[in-house]
């Protein structure tokens, strides 16, 4: 009972204790849905074309209609939802709006798949590409950390993809085959120095040296950064398989084994379904089995998404539907959270002071910083949201951010190194045209160049650039009281690429939200939490028939031969 505002537990209580902040003019709302209980949720997804539906369907205890949050990301995408204006939260990731209703439908446009840049190398750009593509021909693999060999196989990758594109098949071919000399190394035994094997215990592929001392390799053997990692490895093994169909074939079971640890659609018996992604927040968590206060984090928002774009691309060239747009709807997902908590320009997610910074540099569940785990130099916190540079780094950063930020990276092209000034450059070469011609011509003076990058690479880069494109996400969506907008039919044969699943990590997201901002709303939003588990209750209200027969399941024997393979 309550007592002079304070409530008092006279008993043992058995049962769900709901505690909620009311806005005012919310009570009513929150009276109304107080009767049914989240207790967890499932995820899946069919892709159409290029676009996907993605379904999270709430699990509930109790009768009635759900009332849960929604983050400013899941707007742009939300269809058919019904919202309530009365009832929104300021939480860590910008402001929270009620939505009403068990199952949310997210229609997400899936990115083009693309080798080369959306333009032409300019006429009189075309020489000098050449020139340097002929110089860095011979460009070393000196990195014996996987890490820094994915990134290394990563920029022969591009140099093989600027060969083809210049009809220069001789240095194509003979860079297309290094790189695949180089896989096989890492893909098989002959790799002495440090060796990938499957960890058994939590199901992935780690370095031999990460698995002796847990700080070594950024941690690959506690998990950390893998989908960083690997994301080099399946975009070089997809470049190479592209142009060499026998070398794709005999190679694919073992390139496999990597998607799986970061991308896998489904929980196999080897590897989790799709390792660091939180399908809730939108983005993944790179910080594996570490644990901090603070939660988890994520720091550099361009390498996740260069993750799920070799994972995609790796998907096209096996001719495997599932597996191409599961990594389109991972890299989708991923740009899109990027958009509204990465990139700032404007104070609607993170408040002043803060949001002058134009950028979060690390985003954790708890907090963010504007700081690098290596430094605070404005060219270290804006480069490590621009690596590596590909095709794809014109559509991850958006003009809008880029010209309203310029302010606080243009003064560092000047003094910072020669590897980071390159990231800076391609940042600058995307504000407008006159940046752009300027951004060419102090890239020729530059001789040094990050081990993930080379100077084919930035010439051709700076020569495919063009007029700005309009202006991307994120604009924060009109909230009506009620938006009635029917889901669009699948009429086409659709690809199921994500099963239903239990995904209690959507829930832990919205706690960790909360925590952030209203301490003790969350805590008794975990107390909940935790009583629901312990319980282990199986009163569910699950989706209709209809709904559930949109996914299909993904057969064990999909993976039979993958999984008789222990390591890769």
């Amino acid at each position: 009972h309550v007592e002079a505002g304070a409530l008092r537990l006279c008993a043992l209580y058995d049962g769900v204790l709901r505690v909620a902040l009311a806005p005012e003019g919310s009570e009513e709302l929150l009276d109304e849905h107080a009767a049914v209980v989240p207790v967890g949720g499932n995820v899946s997804a069919i892709s159409n074309g290029d676009s996907v539906q993605m379904l999270f369907n709430w699990l509930v205890q109790g009768q009635g209609d759900l009332v849960m949050m929604a983050l400013p990301h899941h707007l742009d995408v939300l269809k058919g939802a019904r919202f309530a204006k009365q009832l929104s939260f300021t939480t860590l990731k910008g402001r929270m709006h009620a939505v009403i209703g068990s199952i949310w439908r997210m229609h997400e446009a899936l990115p083009p798949l693309v080798w080369t840049a959306s333009r032409p190398i300019a006429h009189d750009k075309v020489d000098a590409v050449r020139s340097a593509l002929h110089a860095d021909s011979n460009k070393p693999l000196e990195a014996v950390d996987p890490y820094g060999a994915g990134k290394e196989l990563g920029a022969l990758a591009r140099l093989v993809l600027i060969a083809d594109e210049l009809d220069e098949s001789q240095i194509a071919s003979k860079i297309r085959q290094r790189l695949a000399g180089a896989l096989e190394q890492w893909l098989s035994t002959l790799h002495t120095a440090d060796p990938l094997l499957y960890e058994p215990t939590y199901g992935g592929v780690v370095s031999s040296n990460s698995l002796r001392d847990s700080m070594a390799d950024f941690g690959n053997g506690y998990f950390n950064d893998h989908h960083f990692c690997y994301g080099y490895f399946l975009y070089a093994a997809a470049v190479v398989g592209k142009g060499n169909a026998t070398w794709l074939s005999k190679w694919a079971d073992a390139v496999l084994h990597l998607y799986r640890d970061i991308a896998n659609p489904k929980a196999d018996a080897l590897y989790p379904a799709a390792r660091h992604k939180d399908f809730f927040v939108g983005h993944s968590w790179a910080s594996g089995l570490f644990a901090s206060v603070s939660g988890r984090n994520q720091e550099s928002s361009s390498e996740s998404v260069n993750a799920y774009y070799g994972a995609a691309l790796l998907g096209k060239v096996l001719g495997d539907v599932r597996l191409r747009d599961f990594g389109r709807l991972l890299l989708a997902t991923e740009m899109r959270s990027a958009w509204w908590y990465w990139q700032v320009d404007s104070s609607v997610i993170y408040p002043k002071p803060f949001s002058d910074n134009m950028l979060a540099t690390n985003v954790w569940s708890t907090k963010v910083d504007a700081s690098t785990w290596f430094g605070s130099n404005v060219e270290y916190q804006f480069g490590i949201q621009i690596i590596p540079i590909t095709p794809l780094t014109e559509k991850l950063l958006r003009h809008n951010w880029l010209k309203a930020a310029r302010g606080r990276w243009k003064n560092a092209i000047e003094t910072c190194s020669e590897q980071w000034r390159a990231f800076l450059l391609a940042a600058d070469s995307l504000v407008d045209e006159e940046a752009a011609s300027a951004a060419w011509n102090a890239a020729q003076k530059l001789s040094l160049f990050d081990n993930g990058n080379s100077k084919t690479n930035m010439l051709y880069f700076l020569s495919t650039r063009g007029p700005p494109p309009p202006p991307r996400p994120p604009t924060l969506p009109l909230l009506p009281s009620q938006q009635l907008i029917a889901p669009k039919t699948m009429s086409q044969q659709p690809a199921k690429i994500l099963e239903p699943q239990e995904y209690h990590d959507v829930k832990l997201s919205v706690m960790a939200a909360l925590l952030a901002s209203a301490p003790f709303a969350g805590l008794l939003l975990v107390l909940s939490y935790v009583h629901s588990c312990v319980r282990r209750r199986r009163s569910h209200r699950t989706s209709s028939t209809a709904d559930r027969s949109q996914v299909v399941e993904f057969e064990a024997s999909d993976y039979t031969q993958l999984s008789n393979r222990g390591s890769a």
